[in-house]
């Protein structure tokens, strides 16, 4: 399975060999591709923090409803 996509994979033109945002393709592109990798780390922790907030805001809401009633 290897050598027929190696061999596909020779036939291809050079410029698809890099992307255009990778710092390969292009001069002025690597914040392109350090910016996303910062987005693409971040965002998934940042979501994860958000959800870990919004469930302790709520217990702590509920908390203190019950102690009120």
């Amino acid at each position: 399975m290897a050598f027929p996509a190696a061999a596909l994979a020779s036939l291809a033109p050079a410029s698809t060999w890099a992307c255009t945002v990778c710092g390969v393709g292009q001069e002025g592109t690597e914040w392109a591709y350090v910016a996303m990798t910062a987005v693409l780390s971040l965002l998934p922790l940042g979501l994860l923090g958000g959800i870990a907030f919004w469930l302790y805001r709520r217990s702590t809401a509920a908390g203190q409803g019950q102690e009120r009633g």
